[in-house]
């Protein structure tokens, strides 16, 4: 090969590699503009197609690299394009919900109607009359200290006495009359539409004025919560009969024959008039607060 088709050769050669590059170029550019557009949803100023140099860069490659930094100028004949300021990042204050502010309670004097507007919420109004009418939160914590003890304030009850008489079979064997079970039964609808939750929360809303009326009668206010807990075990304790239990009638009154039963504290035994079916719903719902107050 001669000399001068050497260099001819050579001459194409570069030629193709420059015009490579430029295509190259191009293609950035282009890519360059597409992102504009799309960021600020302009139109570029010019519709005319960009020409194509006539002149073929001869650059090194680093200094055509250049072309695509954001200060970059378009060769000319090219559509003016600016490129899109960095977007600033404002930051917003976090604002921390406000908590909610608990109504003041009332004095334990003047506590009985919002106690029992608690109470009515949640169950029938009809349920609420078997309740206590004056002094309900000084009654519960005389009533609860002494089922702690396993004795009965019947004076100090939280709840109206039972309308009915108590009843016994007489016969061989005198039992007590399953009749007389269900006078306990609304007592214990009231207490179970509760779940032991809602029972505990009710607790701790009003527990301010538990620890006073628990003060007034003379112990720590603080030991209360203990005195509850104690008085919830005494009737969990109380076992449930399997069958009637036999009673013998002294004067107005009846014991158990069995030693085993009458030697039950009179908590337990007021307890068992209630009937092993009452019993059972109440040991459920005890046996939930007691849960709910030790993790609380």
């Amino acid at each position: 090969m001669s000399e001068q088709q050497s260099d001819h050769q050579a001459a194409n050669n570069n030629k193709k590699a420059s015009l490579l590059f430029a295509s190259a170029i191009l293609v950035i550019l282009a890519v360059v503009v597409a992102y504009v557009m799309t960021k600020q949803g302009e139109s570029i100023a010019s519709s005319e197609p960009v020409p194509v140099p006539d002149v073929i860069p001869t650059k090194p490659l680093e200094s055509q690299v250049a072309l695509v930094e954001p200060t970059t100028t378009i060769p000319e004949g090219s559509a003016s394009v600016e490129l899109p300021e960095p977007e600033q990042t404002v930051s917003t204050p976090r604002l921390e919900p406000e908590q909610p502010t608990k109504p003041a309670l009332p004095s334990l004097d003047n506590s009985d109607a919002t106690v029992i507007q608690a109470i009515e919420n949640k169950v029938s109004s009809s349920a609420v009359k078997l309740l206590a009418n004056d002094d309900l939160i000084r009654r519960t914590v005389v009533f609860i200290d002494n089922l702690a003890k396993g004795d009965i304030a019947k004076k100090h009850s939280p709840v109206q006495q039972p309308k009915e008489k108590f009843t016994a079979i007489e016969g061989d064997i005198v039992t007590i009359d399953p009749n007389s079970f269900e006078r306990y039964t609304p007592y214990v609808e009231l207490v179970t539409r509760f779940s032991g939750a809602q029972l505990v929360r009710m607790y701790n809303e009003f527990q301010p004025l538990f620890v006073e009326a628990y003060q007034e009668i003379g112990y720590e206010g603080d030991q209360f919560e203990g005195t509850l807990e104690s008085a919830i075990q005494e009737l969990i304790d109380t076992p449930i009969p399997k069958s009637p239990l036999p009673l013998i009638k002294e004067s107005v009154t009846y014991k158990y024959v069995s030693t085993e039963w009458e030697q039950l504290s009179d908590a337990q035994k007021l307890f068992l008039r209630m009937g092993p079916e009452n019993m059972e719903k109440l040991k459920v719902t005890l046996r939930a607060v007691q849960k709910e107050l030790k993790h609380q």
